[in-house]
């Protein structure tokens, strides 16, 4: 599955999107595949929470931003600029100038929507400053502004129109307690976001592979681990798509490991200031611009979150503590150079280890038997694997749907029970504007009711062998079942459906005509034989692009 990273500000203008991410090994830890074994060599001690909500996973950053007094090492796929990555954008801006030493860690890959998101927030202002600027698309008619306010607005327009994402990290790095780095970036800038599709398929090898790592940690002693990148989707805030997804609350001695990762990203030679790619001009005055444009697009919004309410979530969620042995798991920023599948291998040992039980949700479930033996081998062995992930009407990647379709009726014909997540399910919490589409974004494995994975990695090829992933694997019975309790209410009737083949893969069903693949629903009285809640045009798009060689791309 290919992902867009996006870190697009406009300066003069609300922020419009982070791209972050970072990964490391288990040997930069200490911690090779098979110290996963039945003695747990390599686990620390920490104490954990689960973040289910969107809302709440919100109001945990956000606390850990304010009261942040030392560092925050931030590391994700997707920051937005938008109601709520601009609120933690703001917080992260204001811990720096308390003295909070800050790190973010950003992917390079290109977003369609960066240049195009900035033109025309910026165009607001361009209007107020009452001069006409000519721009790619036309000429835009101003009222009235100084000459001062006009060349400042032009080589703004200038800046975001050939560096965009730059310009906006600049400005941000002009701070003296903020550090930007870019990883595995694209060699060439300012040259367009076109001039930038030719470098990738030029150089598609190394820029194929990104960073999809998400983490969030603070004064080294508390981090927020999972799936959820930083954007209104990720919170209940979406207005036309949300996110069912899956964090943890991390403390004790299980951070030290996450920020040792952190670190061996941050030093890597993958990991390039962002400095080295600004050459034009001095950033600083943009640095200000952002602030007053943060502030007023905050002020602009009437349900912004409130920190009040953001402590009474964070309180709740820290009652929920359990006491665990975890260990991270991660693959090499050198993943970005070579072939490398430390998560995925040591994965694949837990899998084996398994003997009575797995229960899987993940987003984006594409489980080749390449990439993948050790999932076939343990339905061989007699294993209940249960899946939930998303249905085509609920996925936001259809060409993640293509790559899922190929392999899913083997799936069930091997004796998995397969769930698919319907986009009319209840169970995402919303908040201020959100609404729309319900979808999956999580990343979670329970084995035989005591280990429990959660992080970064989708049980794709992408993720095995070209994105750099994280996660935390845990030993702890009660966590396994509060996570466990959690992927089965997505299974329930109403939520999900249940797609089978034959009466032997649910007995209660009426058998698909032809052996095709069936969708089931209220305790199989009624059942579809389409992808359900998808339309014609929807299904046709899937055909089309069944045809194309995306497998490297998945």
């Amino acid at each position: 599955m290919v992902k867009s990273v996006s870190l697009s500000v406009a300066i003069g203008c609300a922020l419009r999107g982070l791209g972050l991410l970072a990964v490391v090994s288990l040997t930069a830890l200490g911690l090779a595949p098979k110290a996963f074994g039945a003695g747990q060599q390599g686990m620390t001690d920490a104490r954990i929470a689960v973040i289910n909500d969107g809302p709440d996973a919100f109001a945990v950053r956000q606390v850990l931003a304010h009261d942040a007094k030392r560092t925050l090492d931030l590391q994700y796929y997707i920051w937005e600029g938008d109601l709520t990555g601009s609120t933690l954008l703001g917080e992260v801006i204001a811990a720096a100038d308390r003295g909070v030493k800050v790190r973010m860690l950003l992917d390079d890959a290109p977003s369609s929507g960066v240049v195009a998101g900035l033109t025309t927030l910026l165009m607001r202002h361009v209007r107020a400053a009452g001069e006409k600027i000519e721009e790619g698309t036309g000429a835009v008619g101003l009222r009235s502004g100084s000459g001062e306010q006009n060349g400042k607005l032009r080589q703004l327009l200038k800046d975001i129109r050939s560096g965009g994402r730059d310009t906006v990290a600049a400005a941000l790095s002009a701070h003296p307690n903020i550090k930007v780095r870019y990883f595995n970036p694209f060699h060439s800038r300012k040259i367009g976001k076109k001039l930038r599709a030719f470098e990738f398929l030029g150089d598609f090898w190394r820029l194929n592979r990104r960073m999809h790592n998400k983490a969030f940690i603070a004064d080294n002693r508390v981090a927020v681990m999972g799936g959820r990148n930083v954007s209104d989707m990720y919170f209940g805030y979406g207005e036309r798509y949300n996110f069912r997804d899956l964090d943890l609350l991390v403390e004790g001695p299980a951070v030290g490991e996450i920020k040792k990762d952190f670190d061996a990203y941050w030093n890597s030679a993958q990991a390039v200031p962002v400095r080295e790619f600004w050459l034009d001009r001095p950033a600083g005055n943009n640095l200000g611009d952002l602030r007053v444009e943060l502030a007023r697009f905050l002020e602009s919004c009437s349900d912004r979150p409130s920190l009040a309410d953001s402590r009474q979530r964070t309180a709740r969620i820290r009652r929920g503590f359990l006491p665990a042995r975890a260990a991270v798991v991660s693959d090499s920023p050198l993943k970005a150079e070579r072939a490398s599948r430390e998560v995925a291998d040591t994965l694949g040992k837990v899998f084996d280890e398994s003997k009575k039980e797995t229960l899987i949700e993940n987003a984006y479930f594409i489980p080749t038997p390449r990439e993948f033996p050790a999932f076939g081998n343990a339905l061989k062995r007699g294993v209940q694997i249960r899946v939930l992930t998303n249905s085509a009407s609920s996925n936001n990647n259809l060409p993640a749907v293509v790559g899922y379709k190929r392999h899913r009726a083997w799936v069930v014909r091997h004796g998995a029970e397969l769930y698919e997540l319907r986009p009319d399910n209840t169970l995402i919490q919303r908040a201020g504007r959100g609404g729309g589409i319900s979808g999956m974004h999580t990343k979670a494995a329970v084995f035989d009711r005591r280990r429990v994975f959660i992080g970064s990695f989708n049980l794709d090829p992408r993720s095995a062998s070209l994105n750099t992933e994280i996660g935390l694997l845990i030993e702890s019975p009660v966590l396994a079942d509060k996570v466990s309790r959690r992927i089965r209410e997505g299974m329930s009737e109403g939520e999900s459906w249940r797609v089978v083949i034959d009466k032997k893969t649910f007995p209660e069903a009426v058998v698909a005509p032809g052996g095709r693949l069936a969708w089931i629903e209220s305790r199989g009285t009624k059942k579809h034989f389409n992808e359900p809640k998808t339309g014609l045009f929807q299904r046709l798009k899937l055909t089309v692009l069944s045809w194309l060689p995306l497998d490297p791309l998945l």
